[in-house]
């Protein structure tokens, strides 16, 4: 098992990015990344392997998140195009972005945490299937799905 400084410098920067892109509130992203590594350090114990470290923090953070969420935080989601996000084959502008972010908003929370995971977090399909306690290929489809719809409604939108 690494030690935590070690998890700390390999994976802050992705769960900080990761709960950025969520909450859109860099306070809030700052305080919930410290709030990861306290609660990976106390839970180290109960870590049974099942999955990488990586995808535990990153369940641990989605987590955290969300409590925050049920207790009342507002977590819009705006723009992404300051993270330089690669999207099928381009780095998107900021217009596209704008239109992703729209897009995103009328879908499921589901879809977004997976674009996100993806996007963001940079995680394989089988790390983002065993945070939702699902297969491989449940996340590679629920990806590829909101991925082709993102892509529908922004051709739709401009061949308006």
């Amino acid at each position: 098992m690494e030690d935590l400084e070690m998890l700390y410098n390999k994976y802050f920067k992705d769960i900080y990015l990761f709960l950025l892109g969520l909450s859109k509130n860099k306070e809030l992203a700052e305080d919930l990344t410290q709030e990861t590594f306290l609660k990976a350090l106390k839970g180290i114990s109960t870590f049974r392997g099942d999955s990488s470290i990586k995808t535990w923090l990153f369940q641990i953070a989605k987590n955290l998140l969300y409590t925050n969420y049920r207790k009342g935080f507002d977590l819009p989601l705006e723009d992404i195009a300051n993270r330089g996000v690669e999207f099928t084959e381009k780095i998107l502008d900021e217009e596209a972005s704008e239109e992703i972010v729209k897009i995103l908003d009328g879908m499921k929370e589901i879809n977004k945490d997976i674009f996100y995971l993806r996007v963001f977090g940079e995680l394989s399909f089988k790390e983002i299937g065993h945070i939702f306690g699902k297969s491989a290929n449940w996340a590679c489809v629920t990806y590829y799905r909101t991925k082709e719809k993102i892509r529908g409604e922004m051709e739709d939108e401009n061949n308006l």
